[in-house]
């Protein structure tokens, strides 16, 4: 046994609430999350993020993410990770980076979130961001009375008078019912950290730290009050505060402060009394302080890592870094790298029966399902447009500029610019081992592994081409249109439909007003699903089309994680919403049937049980929900080149009005969309003559406003 298995073995076990209440909180903060808590399961990777804060409570770890912009939520005892995005942005006249600092969880569904950066809108001023969610976190509201000029709420608390109290930029603010705003508190500016210690609330600030013993009424000078403090805490008799010049040391928190030699000056982020004992979390990785202040490193997989928050839970202890969150076994000494992903899986493919490749917005990642084991690429990529698998240790990819052919073993790739200048879009393989290539304006084949290509396709008013290869060497590139490509004669055929799926034997599906079936190749088509049927849920547009030829079953995914499946070839529906309200980016079926779903922000899960129909999805949780008046719903594709369908719903016919604004609050365009019914309704925005950036679109309909971000790639 190590000696951190010898200080905190004993810690004392802490009585768990049954799995019941979290799965209520679950179905609360995701509306249609049923009983059926099972059907899907996190693969737990790729993972990275930029963790900020963790919080555990009711059995429920929180976990807060700067790069993401929004909070992870899982139960302790499941692998299941649920991701809700909280600052979004989404003002029509915003501009700057926000990200999320800290969270804080109150009972009855009250969750508080503080978030990051300078954001002007357009009158020239600065305002902070804090966030509010009454519904468990499924909807948030930004509040600012009192705080206008506090541009990045770092922390907030909770005391035990149930006192609300925020610590931001220009100091402690301490919130009134009476006046329904804040009112500034604290003596300091620059507020980092909050510490409640019995009766007693410590701020921890850019310029030393302050203490209040009143609820934050009135407040007193306290540590080493030249530094910057980021850490506090008691433990070994004794107060402990991380600053960024090292960390101090009093008996008391008026008394004089030491610094402790054995750490040296490095910056402090993070401090956690665990059994008594201190676990210290620096800019090169975790380290344990005994009681005769001497230290040395912990967690191994930490090292080198900026190690910003720590918590724990009974014998395991939740760290959070710059790179990753990670899950700590105290009596081993060990962490593990899981849950909360950074980047949008945008491609899937498998190999053989055993593993499964993703690439992301960075990278190049690995999946063998038999050991339950990812592995990344450790060579950037860059956003990734397919992957096709050559050989068990290699593979070719296409990235935004570049095809690369490249090996895990050696961890290199070669790279060739295809197309000057130009965006590249797919990349595809036929059964003749011929590689295809999609650019902004052209197609090109490879019949030498990737070592020459020529072009055998351009139309300069065409993009945003996805290509489909099948068993008889035809070649189906989805520009504007459809257009049927013969490699052996050399001849086009326009067919004026946009497709979604084409299986091997030719059969295409298309995701239009609906889903609809070809079996002649385009020049007939069926529909098997109406549109009707998918019009009026929060469930998003279909995205993706799978055919699964062992079993018959065709799978529609949506772009917010619903998946509607049939086993007769589109007679009978039925529709699985328990990934709700996860933004779906790819989609794949492995050779057992198994479908797996890359996801937007929260990595790779697949179903654990058939998705047969019927399924029935429970609402049991929301009897007395009231829907707002319309909802803007996640615009298809996103990012887009240069034209990107919007959908919004309506819950009462209204006048709809669409504007468009760039990042600086510059309108754009406005479009008077006209008089709608209820139900869903899509507009496809064209932003040819705009450049690639972040857009923001403005809803009106009726007396009810709403906004959200989009992105333009070009």
């Amino acid at each position: 046994m190590n000696n951190l298995s010898i200080y905190i073995y004993i810690y004392n076990m802490q009585v768990k609430l049954s799995l019941c209440l979290i799965l209520f909180l679950l179905a609360l903060l995701f509306g249609s999350y049923s009983a059926n808590a099972q059907t899907w399961q996190s693969l737990n990777g790729p993972l990275e993020s930029d963790i900020r804060d963790i919080i555990i409570k009711n059995d429920t770890i929180y976990v807060a993410s700067w790069d993401l912009g929004g909070f992870f939520k899982k139960a302790l005892n499941s692998e299941q990770w649920f991701y809700s995005e909280i600052v979004e942005g989404t003002g029509a006249f915003r501009q700057g980076i926000e990200g999320l600092l800290s969270i804080e969880i109150v009972e009855d569904g009250i969750y508080y979130a503080g978030g990051g950066g300078i954001v002007t809108l357009g009158d020239g001023q600065a305002y902070s961001q804090f966030y509010k969610s009454n519904d468990y976190g499924k909807t948030w509201n930004e509040f600012r009375n009192g705080i206008e000029s506090c541009h990045t709420v770092r922390d907030i608390l909770i005391d035990p008078e149930n006192n609300l109290l925020i610590g931001c930029s220009r100091g402690v603010f301490k919130f009134s019912d009476s006046e329904n705003s804040f009112e500034k508190v604290g003596n300091k500016y620059g507020t980092n950290i909050f510490y409640s210690f019995n009766n007693t609330i410590i701020s921890g600030s850019t310029i030393g730290a302050e203490y209040s013993t009143d609820s934050g009424d009135t407040w007193n000078d306290s540590g080493p009050d030249t530094l910057r403090v980021k850490a506090v805490t008691f433990g070994m008799d004794s107060f402990f505060f991380g600053t960024d010049q090292g960390l101090y040391t009093s008996t008391g928190i008026e008394q004089d402060w030491n610094l402790i030699s054995s750490i040296g000056s490095t910056s402090i982020h993070s401090l956690f009394t665990y059994n008594n004992q201190v676990i210290v979390g620096t800019d090169s990785g975790a380290y344990l302080l005994d009681e005769n202040l001497s230290t040395q490193p912990v967690f191994p997989e930490l090292a080198g890592q900026k190690v910003q928050v720590i918590n724990a839970h009974n014998d395991d202890m939740y760290v959070g870094t710059d790179s990753g969150f990670y899950e700590c076994t105290v009596t081993e000494d060990t962490c593990e790298l899981t849950g909360v992903a950074n980047s949008w899986v945008r491609t899937m493919n498998f190999q053989s029966n055993d593993t499964l490749w993703a690439g992301t917005t960075e990278n190049i990642h690995r999946y063998f399902l038999n050991t339950d084991q990812w592995d990344t690429l450790s060579m950037p990529i860059g956003r990734v447009r397919n992957i096709i698998p050559a050989g068990r240790d290699s593979f070719y990819v296409a990235n935004d500029s570049y095809f690369q052919r490249c090996s895990f073993s050696s961890n290199s790739c070669d790279s060739l610019q295809i197309d000057p200048g130009k965006p590249l879009f797919d990349l595809k393989q036929n059964t003749a081992g011929d590689l295809f290539i999609a650019s902004s304006d052209r197609v090109y084949k490879s019949s030498d592994e990737g070592e020459n290509w020529e072009v055998i396709y351009t139309n300069p008013n065409t993009i945003n081409f996805s290509l489909f290869t099948f068993s008889d060497s035809l070649l189906f590139i989805n520009g504007g249109d459809l257009i049927k490509y013969s490699l052996y004669s050399d001849t086009y055929k326009t067919l004026n439909h946009g497709v979604s799926f084409v299986t091997n034997d030719g059969t295409i599906y298309a995701a239009v007003n609906g889903i609809q079936k070809s079996t002649d190749f385009g020049e007939t088509w069926t529909t098997i699903l109406q549109g009707s049927k998918t019009s009026n849920n929060r469930l998003g547009g279909i995205k993706f089309i799978l055919f699964d030829e062992e079993s018959g079953k065709i799978y529609a995914v949506t772009t917010a994680g619903g998946v509607y499946v049939t086993e007769n070839g589109g007679l009978d529906w039925g529709v699985n919403e328990e990934m709700y309200p996860v933004y779906i980016e790819s989609a794949a079926i492995g050779t057992d049937g198994t479908l797996y779903l890359g996801t937007g922000k929260a990595g790779v899960f697949a179903n654990t049980q058939p998705l047969s129909p019927p399924i029935t999805i429970s609402n049991e949780f929301e009897p007395n929900q009231i829907p707002n008046s319309f909802t803007i719903l996640p615009n298809y594709p996103n990012p887009f080149n240069p034209s990107t369908t919007i959908s919004y719903e309506l819950n009462s016919a209204n006048k709809v009005i669409l504007d468009v604004f760039n990042i600086v609050g510059q309108k754009i365009g406005s479009y008077n969309l006209g008089l709608k019914q209820s139900g869903v309704h899509n507009y496809n925005l064209d932003l040819s003559n705009q450049a690639s950036g972040v857009y923001i679109i403005r809803i009106e309909a009726g007396s009810e406003v709403k906004s959200g971000k989009i992105t333009l790639i070009k």
